[in-house]
């Protein structure tokens, strides 16, 4: 193989290894810290516009390199190599987004159980809502939550996200947020009313964290 095209595949991968490790690693941060979802809202445009101008400089090489080397083989090597691993960066995109916010949610997730069973066992021994609990986000310390009195009793841990997109850590005894499955053909709900309408939001999709705690994005 000559050596500009292996030096133009090396770049390649590297680029296209760099941007799906960056993806899981924003993914990561989102689920992590919730909070940090605006931010990211308002510099992802600008790393995909980044992103999206160094693959197409990849691409215009690969087919310039093309030019200068003689056999065919190499040419469509140096020709198609670099858009066939923009395209494998681009299949991959989502799912190491989805990847990284999933990692992101079960870090946060451990470190706050502690504080999350705290105030599950609090909500569970009490007699019924108070005034002030019926609705609403509540607080406990440095954790925020929303509660479904039920029964049973559901518990939306550290609610965060852009307008009615949110995503939040929940406890579920009956398991019933795994009902959640996105939308189907027509575009509907898979879930029925009672699942979706939790929380005051449209849930969308849950996954399971440990034991009666699940991760669940609403829209």
């Amino acid at each position: 193989m000559p050596r500009g095209i292996r030096r133009y595949l090396l770049v390649s991968g590297f680029s296209v290894a760099a941007v799906i490790v960056g993806l899981f690693l924003l993914g990561l941060l989102v689920g992590w810290r919730g909070d940090l979802s605006v931010v990211i809202f308002v510099i992802g445009p600008i790393l995909f516009g980044v992103v999206a101008i160094g693959a197409a400089a990849l691409a215009i090489y690969g087919i310039v390199l093309a030019f200068r080397v003689q056999r065919l083989v190499w040419r469509a090597v140096a020709g198609l190599g670099g858009p066939l691993l923009i395209l494998a960066a681009i299949g991959l995109a989502l799912p190491a987004i989805s990847a990284g916010r999933d990692a992101g949610a079960w870090l946060r997730f451990s470190s706050e159980r502690p504080r999350y069973d705290a105030i599950v066992a609090k909500l569970r021994a009490a007699p019924g809502p108070s005034g002030e609990q019926r609705s609403g986000i509540m607080t406990a310390g440095e954790t925020k939550y929303l509660v479904e009195w039920g029964p049973p009793v559901r518990v939306a841990f550290d609610p965060d996200g852009i307008l009615d997109n949110w995503s939040a850590i929940i406890f579920d005894p009956s398991g019933d947020v795994m009902q959640a499955d996105g939308f189907d053909r027509d575009g509907k709900f898979v879930a029925s009313r009672d699942v979706t309408g939790l929380f005051g939001g449209d849930l969308v999709r849950c996954r399971p964290l440990a034991d009666d705690y699940y991760y669940c994005a609403f829209t």
